[in-house]
């Protein structure tokens, strides 16, 4: 570690974000839960309605609450995270019991650090993970560099159009999801991988299926006994320096005032905007980069030019930029 550095955050609105509080407060909001004085009973019951999808699927998600089970136990938690900060509630409202947590090192897992209180805590109450389509049929296995390399490629999730990569580096499989966010993997089977080195690792899966016939090889992705979310392995693009200074360009959309500028720094496509460090974009598939602020997908004309970008994200779908001419 470098040493610490104080991060700000930079909105003037709060709740959302920038909002400060305490776990005392937070405790005195929990037991709102049970016996309600703000908002009364049908705004909290509002608040735990969990959302429904168009073909009927019902989502884990409901009013700015998130509600799932922890081994066997009903949970309802949300987490945040804004500059340097972390943080995690969650309740197992069936055992009237919660955890707050607050961190100031943008590094730590607030949630990890609050299921492992209610690991001691609820002890006598929890049950071990029910079995899932992930779970390790044995505790691990050694696998030879060159059965560990036919795992390596580029993986992409076509719902949420987010990318990650796998690669051997000193004769581990690695797995990358960004620039910062990059994890040795340890097999717990031929085809099965936890994260190592992390107190939550175990409950990160990583199944590996290779490819059948015009079916590409697929990487299923998931925490503890949650769905699955599903990865297609793609071919990587490495453009070339000309490529790069094609993509080069002031860009606008109708529904923001401000300008997104794409340059070339260092060898790299870099996004330039106002209130944010340069951001460096990472080839993944031709014309399509991903960065700390999404997936850009450079869009071209009728003369092959590049004419905008469209950015995907966790929050935002298909918000279209334009590139001006000017």
């Amino acid at each position: 570690m470098e040493g610490w550095r104080q991060r700000r955050t930079n909105f003037d609105t709060a709740g959302a974000t920038s909002l400060h509080t305490t776990v005392e407060d937070l405790a005195l909001w929990d037991e709102n839960f049970y016996h309600p004085r703000v908002g009364g009973p049908s705004f909290l019951d509002q608040m735990l309605q969990r959302g429904k999808l168009n073909n009927g699927e019902t989502l884990d998600y409901a009013f700015g609450l998130v509600v799932g089970k922890y081994k066997g136990l009903p949970t309802v938690d949300h987490g945040g995270g804004d500059a340097g900060y972390r943080s995690d509630m969650t309740r197992f409202p069936e055992q009237h019991f919660s955890v707050a947590v607050l961190c100031n090192d943008a590094d730590t897992s607030p949630s990890s650090l609050a299921r492992s209180v209610a690991d001691i805590y609820l002890a006598g109450d929890l049950k071990a993970p029910e079995p899932s389509a992930t779970a390790a049929p044995a505790p691990g296995v050694n696998l030879t560099e060159q059965q560990l390399s036919g795992f390596q490629g580029l993986y992409w999730n076509r719902d949420d159009d987010q990318f990650l990569k796998t690669y051997l580096k000193d004769g581990k499989l690695r797995i990358s999801f960004d620039k910062e966010d990059d994890y040795a993997l340890k097999p717990a089977s031929e085809t099965l991988f936890h994260v190592a080195d992390t107190p939550w690792g175990d409950q990160a899966n990583f199944r590996i299926e290779p490819s059948a016939g015009d079916k590409p090889r697929r990487l299923l992705q998931s925490f503890g006994d949650e769905k699955p979310d599903l990865f297609e392995s793609v071919p990587s693009s490495t453009p070339t320096a000309a490529e790069l200074a094609g993509y080069e360009g002031s860009y606008v959309s109708q529904e923001i005032e401000p300008i997104y500028r794409m340059v070339v720094r260092d060898g790299k496509l870099t996004l330039t905007r106002l209130k944010h460090k340069p951001d460096p974009l990472e080839p993944r598939v031709l014309d399509v980069f991903t960065a700390e602020i999404g997936t850009v997908r450079f869009t071209r004309d009728s003369t092959h030019r590049v004419s905008g970008f469209v950015l995907n994200s966790a929050r935002i779908r298909n918000f279209r930029f334009t590139r001006r001419t000017n």
